[in-house]
C-alpha cells in the first residue's frame, strides 16, 4: 500500500472525529461534496477505507475495505479487531461482479446489503448507504485494471 488509507464519507471512528472534528463536522454537512471528494481522490489514485460487514458463517463480520488503485492488490477487506490494528489483509481477485445494492437487516442501520462475485468466491456484505457509489466505482476501476494487467501479460 503507498500510504496511509483515509476514511470515506460514510466511514467515522471516534479516533478520526476527535483527531480531526473539523472534517467529520464537514462531511456529515456535506455528505454529498463528501462523497464527490471521495470519488475524485479515487480516481487520483488516493488509498481509501469505507466500512463494511462481511457475512461470515451466518454472522456479519465488521470490517473495512480498503480501495487502492495504484496497490498490487487494489481491493483488500481487513477485519475490524478491538483494540487491536485491523487484521491482515485479504485480497479479493478480479474481475468483480457487484450485484444491486438492497436493504440491509434492521439492526444495520444506514448499511446497504450486496454481493460482490470476484475470480474465486462470492462475498456477501454490507457497506454504508454514503459509500455505495464509492464501492462501485472502485470494484470497477480495479477490474478494468486487472484486466488490463492479465492481457499485457
Amino acid at each position: 500500500m503507498s500510504e496511509r488509507p483515509r476514511f470515506t464519507a460514510g466511514t467515522r471512528s471516534l479516533t478520526s472525529t476527535l483527531l480531526h472534528p473539523v472534517r467529520t463536522v464537514w462531511q456529515m454537512a456535506n455528505a454529498r461534496a463528501a462523497q464527490e471528494a471521495d470519488l475524485r481522490d479515487l480516481n487520483a489514485g488516493l488509498p481509501l477505507m469505507a466500512t463494511a460487514f462481511v457475512k461470515s458463517n451466518r454472522r456479519y463480520r465488521q470490517g473495512a475495505f480498503v480501495f487502492d488503485l495504484d496497490a498490487s492488490e487494489p481491493v483488500v477487506w481487513r477485519k475490524w479487531r478491538p483494540f487491536m490494528p485491523y487484521g491482515p489483509p485479504v485480497a479479493l481477485r478480479g474481475p468483480f461482479e457487484l450485484g444491486g445494492f438492497g436493504p440491509a437487516p434492521a439492526q444495520y442501520q444506514s448499511m446497504l446489503q450486496t454481493t460482490i462475485r470476484d475470480a474465486s468466491s462470492v462475498w456477501e456484505v454490507m457497506v454504508t448507504a454514503a459509500d455505495t457509489e464509492l464501492v462501485a466505482a472502485a470494484l470497477a476501476e480495479a477490474g478494468k485494471a486487472r484486466a488490463g494487467d492479465e492481457s499485457g501479460a
